[in-house]
């Protein structure tokens, strides 16, 4: 085993000399159609054919969750008239002859995978509108959609990922925004027997190329808070302050949801989970659970996002997080042991459920550091590593499709899925439970 060290130090990471099995853990998958994972189709055989492959190599590895992608751009995989329906999938009327996610998530049970419905909650399009488009051009993708917020343009941000590109998300401020993500939630939860509610990362975008805050089209937005809500404190020249707006938006949102997730478990004695995926790292700091931990990355707190994804955990109005730890043992500014070992101290005594996401798409890529070492093992080493974190219960795999990747021998990370597959998992475990399960 290589030898890596805490960033900014002499001092070794330490692995533990053995992996001890856990009576349960989460094993979990991120699967989505948006990168390829699987194919789309209308037809009954071939999408059933589709998604039991998906199903099957799961229980090659004993995963036993599935985090499912069913709104990616602002649209739907499954019945609703609330957003576009995917067309690849079929329409609603086909859905109403034959509802393939209906039938995917019983398949699930049938095999102990539980079934997470992942959503990103405000994305219309990440990117590849011409620099041109105006909102009003977005409205007309939604003008057979009188339920979707997205056919008034005062309900859009135009963002930008990168020069002479714009993409576009629903303007979290707003509260006709956070009502319909919420009722889209209340009716995934009425209608499919899901096990839970999943938003991974993308929370407030890039605008502007400078990252000018006081500058950006939510402007508006904000100045508009202040005169309604005097005593905000706020100001409306302060950088400092509209960050702090723009985290606030997305809090309310989270802690409504909670609320409304938590009240739909109690009337209908279900367990239904809410759990999110932020970026690894929440701040960069010393180690320390209040500064942040031992890295020099993007921060999700601050940087674009916005997402103050301790204050959930603390406030317990998730039940799971999954960071996106992606990054390798020996990665410079993100190590994956100062990254785990941060999040290992921030969920200690909150009752909120801690996995970690592996990146094993980065395997390989000769950016990856650890992950593109011939020969390594660093998948199996994360899983090794979680061992001596006591709060750490379990794992979530990104991508699906690298998988098939790793099972090359000509595949740098081999040796390291080889050894998670046949050692590590080799015995098939149930989830763990979660604060909604014991409720």
């Amino acid at each position: 085993m290589s030898n890596y060290k805490y960033r900014g130090t002499n001092i070794e990471v330490e692995f533990p000399s053995k992996y001890q099995a856990k009576e349960r853990e989460f094993r979990g998958v991120w699967v989505t159609p948006h990168v390829g994972d699987f194919e789309l189709s209308d037809k009954k055989e071939e999408m059933m054919a589709n998604l039991n492959s998906v199903i099957e190599k799961m229980k090659e590895y004993n995963l036993n969750a599935i985090v499912f992608h069913v709104r990616y751009l602002n649209n739907a995989l499954y019945k609703t008239r609330m957003a576009p329906i995917q067309k690849e999938c079929g329409t609603y009327e086909t859905f109403e002859e034959w509802d393939f996610l209906e039938w995917f998530i019983g398949e699930c049970h049938k095999n102990n995978i539980e079934f997470h419905a992942w959503l990103n909650p405000y994305r219309i399009q990440g990117s590849g509108f011409d620099d041109s488009i105006t909102k009003e051009e977005i409205v007309q993708m939604y003008k057979d959609y009188p339920l979707n917020p997205a056919n008034d343009p005062e309900n859009i941000l135009l963002t930008h990922p990168s020069k002479g590109t714009r993409g576009a998300i629903l303007d979290p401020a707003k509260e006709v925004v956070q009502q319909h993500i919420i009722d889209v939630c209340k009716e995934l939860m009425e209608n499919y027997d899901i096990d839970a509610i999943h938003f991974d990362d993308y929370f407030y975008a890039i605008f502007t190329e400078d990252h000018d805050v006081l500058n950006e089209e939510d402007q508006d937005d904000y100045i508009a808070y202040i005169e309604k809500h005097k005593d905000s404190g706020y100001r409306v020249d302060s950088v400092e302050d509209k960050k702090e707006w723009r985290r606030g938006n997305v809090n309310k949102f989270i802690h409504d949801l909670h609320l409304v997730i938590k009240e739909h478990n109690l009337k209908n004695n279900k367990a239904i989970q809410f759990g999110v995926s932020p970026t690894g790292i929440y701040k960069n700091g010393d180690g320390s659970v209040e500064s942040g931990s031992n890295t020099r990355g993007q921060e999700h707190y601050a940087s674009y996002l916005f997402c103050d994804s301790l204050k959930w955990v603390k406030e317990g109005w998730i039940d799971y997080i999954i960071p996106q730890s992606y990054w390798g043992f020996g990665h410079p500014v993100a190590g994956y042991a100062d990254v785990s070992d941060w999040w290992n101290k921030a969920v200690e005594g909150t009752g909120v459920n801690l996995y970690l996401g592996m990146g094993i798409y980065m395997t390989g890529n000769p950016n990856s550091y650890s992950w593109a070492e011939e020969g390594n093992y660093e998948a199996s080493n994360q899983v090794l590593y979680q061992c001596k974190l006591k709060n750490v219960l379990g794992t979530c795999i990104f991508a699906f499709r690298s998988i098939y990747s790793l099972e090359k021998e000509t595949n740098p990370g081999y040796n390291g899925f080889k050894r998670l597959k046949e050692e590590y998992w080799k015995d098939f475990v149930l989830a763990p439970d979660t604060k909604a399960k014991n409720k």
